[in-house]
Formats: structure tokens, sequence, C-alpha cells
């Protein structure tokens, strides 16, 4: 039978103004939410970096192109099977250890092709390293939401987080490109200072909320 449903348009539209306003006013831009993002724009800013310079890297000091194939997907290599055991050893962590262990693993991807020898040994942990954080950031996120932002705004603060992060992989080769101009090493340096910056932001920002972590 049909069925008709009433809807009271005035108190409707109250509701979306009061959600507009919630999510839009200025004292919004400092929700942990929000600041999180910033956070993880430095991280993704720095990946985006790494991910242009490092096949340049690697195609220059490894002739063989079945070998460079391989060492480029070993990171995926690595993340598809951290997908499966980060899920079974690290059940009950909160968003903080994952993101720490984002930053110190990032960290190790530019440190490695800046002060180890450029063989295919440092390529593979390199790119291990790159694998193990991006699939500890994912995890991070997730977390993340799940502890500070209420159910019916899951979907808008996945959307922001998601927009920051395509914000940072659309800026971070433009960069790159400059700071290779300057010397084969700079990106790998300015990669390391973006996961170094984002690394300070995060402790600061553990130190607000104790309460989450």
């Amino acid at each position: 039978s049909l069925q008709v449903y009433y809807v009271d348009m005035p108190g409707y539209f109250s509701l979306l103004k009061k959600r507009s306003v919630d999510a839009f006013h200025p004292k919004s831009w400092f929700t942990p939410i929000v600041i999180y993002s910033m956070i993880v724009f430095l991280a993704c800013f720095g990946d985006a970096i790494m991910s242009y310079i490092a096949p340049v890297v690697v195609e220059k000091h490894v002739s063989n192109t079945l070998m460079m194939g391989i060492i480029i997907a070993f990171s995926s290599f690595v993340g598809f099977f951290c997908d499966f055991l980060f899920s079974q050893w690290f059940r009950g962590k909160q968003y903080s250890f994952f993101m720490v262990l984002t930053f110190v693993f990032a960290i190790l991807f530019p440190a490695s092709f800046i002060f180890a020898p450029p063989i295919v040994a440092t390529f593979l942990f390199a790119m291990a390293a790159w694998g193990v954080y991006f699939e500890f950031m994912q995890f991070s996120h997730f977390h993340f939401i799940h502890s500070f932002v209420s159910k019916d705004q899951h979907v808008q603060s996945w959307g922001f987080l998601e927009s920051i992060i395509s914000l940072a992989y659309l800026l971070g080769p433009i960069v790159a490109t400059q700071l290779i101009d300057l010397h084969i090493d700079a990106p790998h340096y300015g990669a390391l200072t973006f996961f170094a910056s984002g690394m300070f932001g995060l402790f600061l920002f553990m130190r607000t909320h104790r309460k989450h972590h």
C-alpha cells in the first residue's frame, strides 16, 4: 500500500542550516579532524615528493628494467602483507600508535637514499619502508575518525581528509621537479623535512589530546 510521509520543512531546513554553520564556522577550522588532516597533508606531501624522485634514482643506478620493476613493485608487495598482519598484530591500538610509526618508517624512506649506498639492497629496504608506512597511515586514518568524529560526521570527515590528501599529491610532484633542478638529493631532503615537520605536529597534537591515545 502507498505510504505518505510528512516532513516538517521549516525544521528540516533549520537543521541543514545548523549543520552547515557547524561545518564551516571559523571556529571549526581548529577541530581535531582539521588539525589531523594538516598533519596528514605534511606526510602525504613528503610521500608525493618521494613517489616522484624514487623511480628516477632507481632507474639511474639499476640498468636492468626487470629488476627496476621488481624494486618499485616491492613496496606494494610489502603493503599487501602488512594489510593482513597489522590487523592481527595491532588490535586495540590507537591512532597515535599507527601515526607515530608512519612517520618513523616515512623518515627511513628518504634517509636510506641519502645515507646508504645506491645498491639494490638499499632500494629494496627503502621500498619496504614505503609500503609499511603507507599501510600504517591507512590504519591511523580509520582509528582517528572513529575516535574523534561522531558517526553522523564520518562521511564529511572522510571527504575532507581525502581532499587534503589529493591536494598534497597534486602539489608534491610540482615541488619535486623544482627541487631536483637544484640537486638530485634535494627532493630527499625536502621529503625528510615534511616528514619531520609532520611528526613534530603530531607530537604537539598528542600532548593536547592525551585521552584519545
